[in-house]
């Protein structure tokens, strides 16, 4: 086997110096000789000069070297004992070994942006280049490579708008291979995506679930795991971001075969509607399906007798819980004496928990409780499941409660215990205790819908076959009946979603009933809290690049003060931010080394941050490199 292995390395090498050729033609190389910012480097007349394609413009230092090196050894003993395997294919981790041998450790750093003015605007994203660091420019290349786990590449025409799987199918052909990749869609298997921009990313197989993960640029490497490099995350991970750094994909490797790109179509996401009561579903009834991780929504929505304010969290990808407050315009709050013509005013508390995710061949399936913990003057529950058809989904299960008040057919739960055959009438009272012995019990009734994503953008259509029965509704205690006639159980209404965090709805129930709906959403997922109490971060100053006029009087006369710097007020400054205790601070040459005597509490990156930019500010410019001992 080390044979076979060294000679897969010596095939490779013509190509890799074929690849070095088509580099000199397509790219440029350029060494920082002066520490720089790189929005200066950028506006610079030789940064000027730079190939045109930003996007993968590659900061590479030295310092990045050894993660690089590691990373590549520590895949490369991964393989080596891969391909001495009998079970698996040893052929191919053979092969990807060889690959991961030919590519040089580049020791490069994503640029968080190559917008010069916005990298001037945003200085604590701007980078400082050091002597010996290098940027290196490419043209934009018109390819993208796809690497397989049987060590196959394969340079395939970039196609706008096309996804990684149309790229990975391409590369596989109508192969075996392509069989068992598309029998991973249902399982929600992942493809990784290496951009030109040195970020990692990784796509679904299901383009349902893939509609928001980046297209893959020019350049990009695509790494498709099968077999046994399925299992391993970490051996992904790390070779997608070994590919990432090599720069735009082409450069090392030819070509060895090309396929042309089919078009794959990306299904949009099922779109994510609410019922009257605020939660994920149709228009009385609930769905299975879930808003994503971290959404808040607030609705407020009229069908008379009821106007609901509803808000809804997406606490967890599987738990949606919210809040609302009905007012029954029918009722009054109490007698005249006592509250006037105060409308009745009920609040409540709802659940829903998702038990299965949906796959190509089963539905999602969710249960929940509405009016869980309040009055219960609206206590039902439900099972439900969804399953997406194309632009239709559709929803279907078993109402329990007011919701399921047509009471159509014997509990199935009745099977169990009697206690589930009839349900009491829960005590309508203030609210805050969960009727638990009530929950699931009395007549069931089945329900059903249709949502369609129509052709026409923004708009969503959706009928239901409602398992409620309005003339039953609301009761107080047994006492009150409403008088709501109800002339069909069929519900329908329109959702205009005008944007990312506004949507309207309106359409009839019960028969005649004009319903209309308000719905605000955000996602908080990825929003940080304002941290108000801490102290705000030290301003950075910049200092004038070398030989350029300085930025004003006081930058000037800090260049030129030759006065000791303050080190006792450097470390009250550091204390301070910090709340450590300095032990020493010591310099170098042009080096700044501080040492803490203890560094108590979380969050020790914010205070890195903070002591870093207490060091920039105060610190004699010719210092270019701070270490902190923690």
């Amino acid at each position: 086997m080390p044979s076979r292995i060294s000679f897969l390395v010596i095939a490779l090498f013509p190509l890799i110096v074929h690849a070095q050729k088509v580099e000199d033609q397509d790219r440029k190389e350029f060494l920082i000789q002066t520490p720089t910012r790189l929005h200066d480097w950028l506006l610079s007349s030789e940064g000027s000069n730079r190939l045109p394609y930003d996007v993968a413009l590659s900061w590479i230092s030295s310092t990045q070297r050894q993660p690089d090196i590691d990373r590549s050894e520590k895949l490369l003993a991964y393989l080596t004992e891969r391909s001495l395997m009998a079970a698996g294919d040893p052929l191919g981790a053979s092969r990807l070994r060889a690959l991961v041998q030919a590519l040089p450790y580049r020791g490069r750093i994503a640029l968080p942006s190559t917008d010069a003015r916005w990298l001037e605007a945003n200085q604590d994203a701007d980078p400082i280049l050091l002597p010996g660091d290098r940027l290196v420019s490419y043209r934009r290349p018109l390819t993208v490579s796809v690497v397989l786990s049987s060590g196959k590449v394969c340079n395939i025409a970039h196609r706008a708008g096309q996804p990684a799987l149309a790229y990975a199918m391409a590369c596989l052909g109508d192969t075996e291979e392509q069989s068992r990749l598309l029998s991973r869609i249902r399982d929600s298997s992942r493809i990784w995506i290496g951009q030109p921009d040195g970020q990692v990313f990784t796509a679904f197989l299901d383009l349902t679930q893939d509609f928001l993960s980046p297209e893959p640029a020019p350049g990009a490497w695509i790494w498709v795991p099968q077999g046994w490099a399925e299992q391993e995350e970490w051996f992904s991970l790390a070779l997608a971001e070994l590919l990432a750094a090599q720069g735009p994909a082409g450069n090392y490797v030819r070509s060895l075969a090309e396929p042309e790109v089919q078009p794959v179509i990306r299904k949009k996401p099922v779109p994510i509607t609410r019922s009257q009561f605020g939660s994920v579903g149709l228009i009385q009834m609930p769905s299975a399906r879930m808003s994503p991780e971290g959404t808040l929504s607030v609705s407020r929505t009229f069908s008379e007798p009821y106007r609901r304010i509803n808000i809804q969290m997406q606490a967890l990808p599987w738990l949606e819980y919210g809040l609302r407050y009905t007012d029954i315009r029918n009722r009054l709050y109490g007698p005249a004496s006592f509250s006037g013509d105060q409308t009745y005013i009920d609040k409540s508390l709802d659940l829903k928990f998702r038990l299965i995710e949906e796959t190509d061949y089963r539905p999602q399936i969710a249960i929940g409780m509405i009016d869980a913990v309040g009055t219960g003057l609206f206590s039902s529950e439900y099972i439900v499941a969804s399953k997406r058809f194309g632009d239709f989904d559709v929803s279907g299960g078993l109402a329990f409660g007011v919701i399921g008040a047509g009471g159509n057919v014997s509990n199935p739960l009745g099977v169990f215990t009697d206690r589930f055959k009839n349900r009491r009438r829960s005590d309508v009272g203030q609210g805050g205790k969960p009727a638990v012995t009530t929950w699931f019990t009395g007549q069931a009734s089945p329900f059903f819908g249709v949502q369609w994503l129509t052709p026409w953008p923004n708009w969503i259509a959706k009928v239901e076959y409602s398992a409620n029965d309005g003339s039953l509704e609301p009761y107080l205690s047994g006492t009150i009946r409403s008088i709501q006639p109800q002339r069909s159980r069929v519900n329908a209404a329109l959702v205009y979603q005008m944007n990312d965090w506004v949507d309207f709805s309106f359409g009839l129930e019960r028969g005649y009933q004009f319903i209309a709906g308000l719905n605000l959403h955000t996602s908080l997922n990825k929003k940080p809290l304002p941290k108000i109490l801490d102290r705000p971060l030290p301003v950075i100053t910049p200092q004038p690049v070398q030989g350029s006029p300085p930025l004003n009087s006081r930058s000037a006369e800090s260049m030129t003060d030759n006065r000791q710097p303050d080190w006792r007020g450097i470390s009250v400054e550091i204390e301070r931010v910090s709340l450590w205790r300095v032990e020493t601070i010591e310099r170098q040459n042009t080096e700044l080394i501080v040492r803490f005597l203890s560094t108590p509490g979380v969050y020790a990156q914010d205070r890195i941050e903070r002591v870093g930019r207490i060091l920039h500010q105060m610190s004699p410019p010719d210092i270019d490199r701070f270490t902190i001992h923690l």
